[in-house]
């Protein structure tokens, strides 16, 4: 059960070729990106921890301006896969599957993990996977430290891109967020299209996987952005229809 309160996200294609105009700067692409209202995202993550693979892969709408979005995602793990339904809302992770609402009490229906309740469980740090959301995702990109490298020119989803690479400025990381997570980032890889937006960034990482354990998990991160400013619905399960699992993780 402590597993499924991880879950976090979602599935892509990609296709090599082509050329795009290259944006003023990586910082000018990332902020205009910020400035998106919505995107549609699709998400594929891949969790290495305790000698255990988990892939989740799926997608989904977010509002980004409220830092909420909904969407259904399959985990793979031990030739497995498994159906959710997932919501995000501010530092709130919201999951219902098939699998375990049968157990849960009458009329509920959603799990729900806050990230910012400290924990310090010997199990896999959720509060690593908090920047599953563009929102939180963008934001590391925000805080890359130049020059940035431009790679060469790629077609994403139909869309004429060029990709860049970045890397994390730590100096950026917060203090609270170091004690309890401690990730080490990897370059960071990102595709611009043509009109200044973001249209991929895949990040490669490691993350405490407990807040007081020496042991790490090794995550890597592939959103795939696209319907900028398309309208967006998401509805929060009300406190009738959920269960907080948050002291039950940690």
């Amino acid at each position: 059960m402590r597993r499924m309160l991880l879950l976090a996200p979602l599935c892509l294609i990609l296709s090599a070729c082509g050329s795009a105009k290259k944006p003023a700067t990586f910082a000018d692409a990332v902020a205009k990106t910020q400035k998106q209202s919505t995107e549609h995202v699709a998400i594929q993550l891949s969790v290495v921890a305790r000698g255990q693979t988990l892939v989740f892969s799926g997608g989904g709408d977010f509002d980004q301006n409220g830092a909420r979005g909904s969407y259904t995602t399959s985990l793979s793990s031990g030739g497995q896969k498994i159906e959710f339904d997932e919501i995000l809302d501010g530092t709130k992770l919201y999951v219902s599957s098939p699998m375990f609402t049968s157990t849960l009490p009458s009329g509920k229906s959603w799990l729900m993990y806050d990230a910012a309740v400290p924990t310090s469980a010997d199990g896999f740090n959720f509060n690593a996977l908090t920047g599953i959301s563009p929102a939180a995702v963008l934001a590391l990109l925000a805080d890359t430290a130049p020059p940035q490298m431009h790679l060469g020119a790629a077609t994403i989803d139909g869309a004429k891109t060029i990709h860049w690479q970045a890397t994390y400025d730590t100096s950026k990381l917060p203090a609270a967020t170091q004690s309890s997570v401690d990730p080490v980032y990897k370059t960071f890889d990102v595709w611009i299209d043509d009109k200044g937006l973001v249209r991929k960034a895949a990040i490669d990482f490691t993350a405490k996987q407990a807040r007081n354990s020496a042991n790490r998990a090794h995550v890597t991160l592939t959103l795939t952005l696209s319907n900028f400013g398309s309208a967006v619905s998401v509805p929060i399960p009300t406190a009738a229809e959920t269960v907080d699992a948050t002291a039950a993780a940690g």
